[in-house]
């Protein structure tokens, strides 16, 4: 069984998209984020600025409804890739 973040870095190598429109950057940080990495973890891995990841979590936060980091690893633990409209492996 894979995890959401196997799942999400296969969707990146794919450059498939999901279909609420994150792009790859938005999915870069929902990847780390499902990672438990900080703000600041996240700018040094991606090479960008603390604010510039807080930039990219508010819009994906608006693209998918939710309003913080504890609501979207929720979701995403409950629901798993299906929030970022992946589908499920083997789902028709």
């Amino acid at each position: 069984m894979q995890t959401v973040g196997q799942i999400i870095e296969g969707v990146l190598n794919s450059r498939l998209r999901p279909r609420p429109g994150l792009t790859p950057e938005e999915l870069e940080i929902v990847l780390c984020v499902s990672r438990g990495l900080s703000t600041a973890e996240i700018a040094a891995v991606l090479g960008i600025g603390r604010q510039g990841v807080k930039n990219h979590l508010t819009h994906i936060y608006d693209k998918l409804g939710y309003s913080s980091r504890v609501e979207l690893l929720a979701a995403l633990l409950q629901h798993g890739t299906e929030v970022l409209g992946i589908p499920r492996a083997g789902a028709a």
